[in-house]
């Protein structure tokens, strides 16, 4: 074990290389670390850059200074390549460079008059009145905020989120997320129904059993999705193995586009977006053999995040609208 004189070197020497880079490292310089991660050359970051390729050299020798080690290496027939520390430089230089862009979002929103910039994941099964009224809350007098929305699965909007490329989501509840350190606000359920084509016998006679269901060809969310959990826990509470995704897809548009074509397809939607494709023509939406409920849409935002002006306005907004009853789905 150190004694306490090795340890104290230790923490000297790591107290000097953070006061190192608190005062001389630059926002540019992990802009141009991610330039040189994605470019794999620094002659051809040169060119791009306009610049000489010893110039982009010395820059990444002062950067490696700074942190005292080896950030990148050249592999012959590869290129520039990170080492393993600075696999782990670029990964928190993403969040960083993320939260600049958000910081200068925000700085624009208040120059234009705005109360705060807010970059909202979305998933695809939110019904378009419940969008528009979120959305036109936000952009009113009370709240006066600019936003950008990003559409996509749970999973892939907590990943852009944890790489703070987003402020918050709205999406399926998932007690997994507690353990990352996000904060999950309940918003609504929805019930789950099946979208079949007109001649299915589902559509037709409206029962069927669970052996025979998972049997049809399926359009599933994507593995490991809570939607998809929910499906496969549901199947075997019944005592049936889960049906298999032939094909994986959260579009309502897609599984509409396919089930219109294939009587023996089968996909699952929420109710209120079932009823809105049957509208389209070409599928039938029906309940399953009993009811289902999906998981929980909710507000997903990292707790480190709470106090944020973009968090605090999407929840207030939300707030107001459910006390008004304006969110409720059927």
């Amino acid at each position: 074990m150190p004694n306490e004189a090795e340890l104290s070197l230790a923490h000297g020497k790591a107290a000097g290389k953070l006061d190192n880079l608190m005062s001389k490292l630059r926002i540019r310089d992990l802009a141009l670390l991610k330039e040189i991660a994605i470019t794999g050359s620094l002659t051809d970051l040169a060119k791009k850059m306009e610049v000489s390729q010893p110039a982009i050299s010395r820059m990444l020798h002062e950067i490696e200074v700074l942190f005292g080690m080896k950030l990148f290496q050249r592999i012959q027939s590869v290129g520039v390549v990170p080492t393993q520390a600075g696999k782990i430089v670029l990964s928190r230089a993403e969040i960083l460079l993320a939260d600049v862009e958000s910081l200068s979002s925000d700085l624009d929103a208040f120059e234009n008059g705005r109360g705060g910039h807010l970059r909202l994941g979305l998933i695809p099964f939110i019904s378009d009145q419940f969008s528009q009224r979120l959305i036109l809350c936000l952009l009113s007098d009370q709240y006066r905020m600019s936003i950008s929305i990003h559409e996509g699965s749970t999973d892939q909007l907590i990943s852009l989120m944890q790489s703070a490329k987003l402020d918050a989501v709205i999406g399926r509840s998932n007690a997994a997320f507690e353990s990352a350190n996000l904060a999950q606000e309940k918003i609504f359920t929805q019930k789950g129904c099946l979208i079949v084509h007109p001649d299915n016998e589902i559509a037709k006679n409206g029962k069927i059993n669970w052996e025979k269901l998972r049997n049809y060809t399926w359009l599933l969310p994507p593995r490991n999705s809570p939607t998809r959990l929910a499906i496969s826990e549901l199947f075997a509470s019944k005592g049936v193995a889960p049906p298999a995704a032939v094909i994986e897809t959260s579009s309502a548009r897609t599984i509409h586009a396919l089930v219109s074509a294939r009587p023996n397809m089968v996909g699952v939607l929420p109710s209120d977006i079932g009823r809105d494709l049957e509208s389209w023509g070409g599928v039938f939406s029906c309940l399953f053999p009993s009811t289902f409920y999906m998981p929980t849409v909710s507000v997903i935002y990292p707790v480190k995040n709470r106090n944020l002006s973009s968090v605090r306005g999407l929840r207030g907004a939300l707030k107001d609208l459910l006390s008004k009853g304006m969110l409720l789905v059927n």
